[in-house]
């Protein structure tokens, strides 16, 4: 901690308040969150928030529920206790995430996140990194107008298959006709 911080710190606390100083590095100024709500949308839909899972933004960049996304996505999510981390999983994908940490475990290999998921209140916010990071999601943010934008890269792991696509019948087919034609078989 700097001196800088003990005077901002100062500033801030009553004398005689008991205050427990935590090392980490976060610059306590930039530290201030914009409480106005984000409008989180879905493959372009808006999605309506539970009241008590709120959106805000912090040096710029937009914080949504992490229960929120899963559940909007179709995962689960778990606390462990004993290890003090966050699991998201479904179907064969397996996450594991640490609050205020940024190693994440993403399907047994082990990842570095832009920016580590932050808890408040006791509930975990990530950002649009994050979520690009963890999940198979694109994710634009328009911060003139609030606006978090979701949408799959590929189709979520419980959706129904699509039918194959012809084009390797069609290659096949017309590589037929060659050898046909030129009497190849």
């Amino acid at each position: 901690m700097y001196n800088k911080d003990i005077l901002w710190l100062y500033e801030q606390v009553p004398i005689g308040t008991p205050v427990m100083i935590v090392w980490n590095e976060t610059d306590l100024n930039s530290g201030f969150v914009d409480n106005k709500p984000v409008n989180v949308y879905l493959n372009n839909e808006a999605v309506t928030l539970e009241s008590e899972l709120k959106t805000f933004s912090k040096q710029g960049k937009p914080y949504i529920p992490l229960k929120l996304l899963c559940q909007l996505l179709g995962y689960n999510l778990g606390w462990n206790n004993q290890t003090n981390t966050i699991s998201i999983n479904q179907n064969g994908f397996n996450a594991g995430l640490t609050p205020n940490g940024k190693r994440a475990a993403l399907n047994g290999q082990e990842i570095y996140l832009t920016d580590p998921p932050l808890v408040l209140n006791g509930t975990t916010y990530v950002t649009k990194s994050t979520i690009e990071e963890i999940f198979p999601v694109h994710v634009t943010w328009q911060p003139a107008g609030r606006e978090l934008y979701l949408s799959f890269r590929t189709p979520p792991v419980n959706a129904e298959p699509k039918p194959a696509e012809t084009k390797s019948q069609d290659f096949l087919s017309s590589q037929k006709q060659d050898q046909i034609q030129t009497g190849i078989q």
